[in-house]
């Protein structure tokens, strides 16, 4: 959970000029999600925790990869 708070801190710090250019990449989502694991982890929802780690993570290293690279 930490781990998983940190990378979305760091996604919250990217400038307005990158998460325009990347739209693609569910920034409000990700955001939304900090604040809960940050200041309401009674409300953690632990599956859809399980499917951010097997399915969104991935998606999102490759992206995040994309844009480092661009």
């Amino acid at each position: 959970m930490r781990n998983l708070e940190i990378i979305c801190e760091a996604a919250t710090q990217l400038s307005k000029s990158v998460k325009d250019a990347n739209k693609d990449i569910p920034w409000r989502d990700i955001q939304d999600f900090r604040i809960v694991v940050a200041h309401k982890y009674w409300k953690i929802n632990i599956e859809r925790v399980w499917d951010i780690v097997e399915n969104k993570i991935n998606i999102l290293k490759e992206q995040i990869q994309r844009i480092l690279k661009d």
